[in-house]
C-alpha cells in the first residue's frame, strides 16, 4: 500500500500487508514460526508427514514416466504449491479428474490423502481399473494447497491453524496479533478456558462433567460455565485469544457465498497466492470434469439438497435438482465403500473451495471428511474428584516458546501468564460456581436430547484406544481474571480432525474407488440415426443424433447456467466450399442428460466447389471433458 486510505481500508477488513505487518512484529514475512521439527511435531500429527517429506515422496513419484511433478506458484514462505498430473501420456490432453488435499489446513489428513492416493494409482500394476483410468483419463493432485498454512500445525503449543503467513488483524482494532491464544499451563496444547459464572452460557453434562454443554433457555436451565480459548486478554477488552494474525484462510478466501469481514476471509475473494494459483490452473484447464477435495464441509456422507423452488431464483445458492441425482449415486458408492457410520453434520461453507468449485467454476465436486470419530458405547464418569498436590514447578510454554519440552499434563506451573494451582484427575465432578447453577448441572437431559454425545463418544473413542486426547481441566490463577474460578483443559487441538496415523491407508481405497466409480459413469458420446440424403446435383441434407451413453449427464446443470463448461462441438467435416443452407459446418450441442440423452444435428447445404462423386464426409464431436467421436457418413440418393 501506498496511501493512508488504502492501507485503513486494508486494517479495517482485518487484514494487512504481509511484508509490513512481518518485519514489524520482528521477523521475516517468509519464516514466521511455521518450520516444523523431529520434537515439535504435536502429538495428533505424529506419524503424518511434514512438507519437506511430502516434497521427497513427490519427487520419488515423479520419477514414473505416468507423472510429471510441476509447481503452480511460490508461497510468502517460499513453499511450492505442488501439482502432480497423472497419467499414462503426462504429455496428452484428457479428460481429467482433479484431487486437492486438504483445503482448510488443519485438516491434515487430507494432504496425506491426496498423497497417498497418488502413491496408490502410479504403484497398483495389479488394478485393471487404474491401469483403465490412467489410460484413458488424466488426475491431477494438488496435495497441499496451502503449505504454509498446514506447516503452522507441526509447530507448538498445538492448535488448530487454518490462515496463510499474510498478517491479519482479526478483530479489526488496528493492532494486529495483540491477543493471542497462550499455553497458560505449559502444557504445549491450546485448549479452553472453563470460568465459573452465575449466569454462564454452559453447563456440565451429568454422565460426565468434563463434558460442557451450552444451556437451553427455554428449559430453564442456568449455566455454570462459560468458555473461552486457553488465553490471556492481553488488550484488557474482555475478549480472549481473538487475535492472533493467524493470515488468510484458502477454505475462506473463494468467491461463492463469499464472508466478507470474517476472520479468515481475506481482504477481498481469491487474495492470495494460493487461492489464486489453484483457481488459475483450474480455468487454465477446461478438460478437468470431476473435483475431490477434502475438507470438513463434507457432502459425501452430507449430501447437498436442493428443490424446484430454489432452482428458479436468479442466485443460485442450492445445488440445482438435474445435479443431485447424480451426485447422490455417485456420493452412495462411496459410502458403501467407506463403510463409515454416524458421520458428523457438515461444517458451514462461507468462501469454501468446494461450493466455489461447483456453483462458480460449474463441475461436479465432491468434499470428503474422510474420517471422523467412531461411534462407541460411552463410558460414564462415576468417580468422584481427586485432587493431590504435585511440588514440581516448571515454566509455562507461550506461543512464543514453541519446540520447548511442555510440562507434565496436570503438574503445578508458575509463570507471569498463570499458576496452577492443582491436579485434577480426568473423570471428576465438578463442582458449580455457586448454588444457583448447582441444580442446572445436576439435571438429567431428556432420552431425545443429543448435546454433548458427539463430546462423549470421543471421550470413549480415545479411551479405548489408549489415546490421551484429553486435557483434565486444571485449575489455574488466571491473571486476567484474578477473582474468577477458572480450569484450563478439553480436547486437544487436531485429535478430532485427523486420526492415528496408523488409520490413514485403509481410507484411501475407497477414495480411489470414487475416482473409478467417475470413470465408470463417465459420460461418453455416440452418433445414431444418421441420415445423409442427395437431394438433386451437389444438394445435401444430414442429419443425426449426439447421444450421451454414459451414466453422468455431460456436463452439471449448473455449469449451463453459470456458463463454465465448454459446450459439446459437432463439426461436418469435408464438404468443402458449400452455400449453408441449414445449420453451419460447426454446431454447439448443449447438456445431454445420462443414459440416452440426446439432441438433433442438422446439416443443409449446397456445393460451390467440386463434384459428388469426390464428397466424403465425416462428423466429429468433441468437448474437453469427453472423449471425441468420429464417424463416416455413408450418402444415399
Amino acid at each position: 500500500m501506498n496511501n493512508v486510505v488504502g492501507w485503513l481500508v486494508c486494517l479495517a477488513m482485518g487484514w494487512t500487508e504481509p511484508s509490513v505487518g512481518l518485519e514489524a512484529a520482528g521477523f521475516s514475512a517468509r519464516t514466521e514460526g511455521v518450520k516444523a521439527t523431529d520434537d515439535g511435531i504435536p502429538a495428533a500429527l505424529q506419524g503424518y508427514a511434514t512438507f519437506a517429506e511430502m516434497e521427497t515422496r513427490l519427487k520419488v513419484l515423479a520419477e514414473s514416466p505416468w507423472a510429471e511433478l510441476s509447481s503452480l506458484g511460490e508461497t510468502q514462505g517460499q513453499r511450492p504449491v505442488w501439482l502432480l498430473k497423472i497419467a499414462s501420456d503426462p504429455q496428452a490432453t484428457r479428460p481429467a479428474i482433479l484431487v486437492v488435499g486438504n483445503v482448510q489446513a488443519s485438516h491434515v489428513v487430507g494432504r496425506e490423502l491426496a498423497l497417498r492416493m497418488a502413491e496408490r494409482l502410479l504403484n497398483a500394476g495389479d488394478s485393471p481399473a487404474i491401469e483403465q483410468l490412467l489410460s484413458n483419463y488424466t488426475v491431477y493432485v494438488i496435495p497441499c494447497p496451502n503449505p504454509d498454512a498446514t506447516e503452522k500445525n507441526f509447530q507448538g503449543p498445538a492448535r488448530e491453524r487454518n490462515g496463510n503467513l499474510t498478517r491479519t488483524d482479526d478483530d479489526r482494532d488496528f493492532e494486529s496479533g495483540e491477543d493471542p491464544p497462550t499455553d497458560l499451563n505449559g502444557d504445549g496444547f491450546i485448549t479452553m478456558l472453563r470460568i465459573a459464572e452465575e449466569f454462564g452460557t454452559h453447563r456440565t453434562h451429568p454422565s460426565d462433567p468434563r463434558v460442557l454443554i451450552p444451556i437451553d433457555g427455554k428449559k430453564n436451565e442456568v449455566g455454570g460455565y462459560r468458555l473461552e480459548v486457553e488465553s490471556r486478554d492481553t488488550d484488557q477488552d474482555k475478549l480472549f485469544g481473538e487475535d492472533a494474525a493467524d493470515g488468510v484462510d484458502f477454505n475462506r478466501n473463494f468467491t461463492f457465498n463469499y464472508p466478507y469481514f470474517a476472520k479468515g476471509s481475506g481482504p477481498h475473494q481469491v487474495s492470495e497466492i494460493e487461492s489464486r494459483a489453484v483457481a488459475d490452473f483450474m480455468f487454465d484447464h477446461p478438460n478437468i470434469a470431476f473435483v475431490l477435495c477434502f475438507s470438513p464441509e463434507d457432502n459425501l456422507y452430507n449430501t447437498w439438497k436442493g428443490s424446484s423452488q430454489t432452482d428458479g431464483g436468479r442466485i443460485k445458492t442450492k445445488i440445482l435438482t438435474e445435479d443431485q441425482g447424480p451426485m447422490d449415486r455417485l456420493a452412495e458408492s462411496f459410502r458403501v465403500a467407506h463403510g463409515g457410520k454416524n458421520a458428523p453434520e457438515s461444517s458451514v461453507g462461507a468462501g469454501s473451495f468446494s461450493e466455489w468449485s461447483y456453483f462458480h467454476y460449474g463441475r461436479w465436486t465432491f468434499a470428503s471428511r474422510a474420517w471422523w470419530v467412531p461411534t462407541v458405547e460411552p463410558v460414564p464418569a462415576t468417580e468422584p474428584a481427586k485432587t493431590e498436590a504435585v511440588p514440581t514447578e516448571t515454566p509455562a510454554a507461550t506461543e512464543s516458546t514453541a519446540g520447548e519440552t511442555p510440562a507434565a499434563e496436570g503438574a503445578v506451573v508458575k509463570s507471569e501468564e498463570a499458576k496452577v494451582v492443582e491436579r485434577v484427575e480426568p473423570t471428576p465432578a465438578q463442582e458449580p460456581a455457586n448454588e444457583a447453577a448447582k441444580p442446572s448441572t445436576e439435571s438429567a437431559l431428556a432420552n431425545d436430547d443429543k448435546r454433548g454425545m458427539t463430546e462423549l463418544n470421543a471421550l470413549a473413542w480415545f479411551q479405548s484406544q489408549n489415546i490421551e486426547a484429553f486435557v483434565p481441566w486444571q485449575a489455574i490463577e488466571h491473571p486476567d481474571l484474578p477473582s474468577k474460578q477458572v480450569e484450563v483443559g478439553g480436547f486437544k487441538p487436531l485429535y478430532l480432525l485427523n486420526p492415528p496415523a496408523a488409520q490413514i491407508e485403509p481410507l484411501v481405497e475407497p477414495h480411489v474407488g470414487l475416482l473409478n466409480a467417475m470413470v465408470e459413469n463417465w459420460p461418453k458420446l455416440a452418433v445414431r440415426e444418421l441420415e445423409a440424403k442427395r437431394l438433386g446435383p451437389g444438394l445435401y441434407d444430414i442429419r443425426c443424433q449426439i447421444v450421451n451413453t454414459g451414466g453422468l449427464p455431460t456436463m452439471p446443470e449448473m455449469a449451463s447456467v453459470n456458463g463454465q463448461w465448454s459446450p459439446i462441438q459437432v463439426q461436418l467435416v469435408g464438404p468443402g466450399k458449400v452455400k449453408w443452407i441449414q445449420g453451419s459446418q460447426r454446431q454447439a450441442v448443449g447438456r445431454l442428460a445420462e443414459r440416452g440423452g440426446k439432441m438433433e444435428v442438422r446439416w443443409v447445404f449446397q456445393m460451390i466447389e467440386g463434384v459428388d462423386a469426390e464428397l466424403t464426409l465425416k462428423i466429429q464431436a468433441a468437448a474437453p471433458t469427453l472423449h471425441p467421436v468420429e464417424v463416416e457418413v455413408p450418402i444415399s440418393e
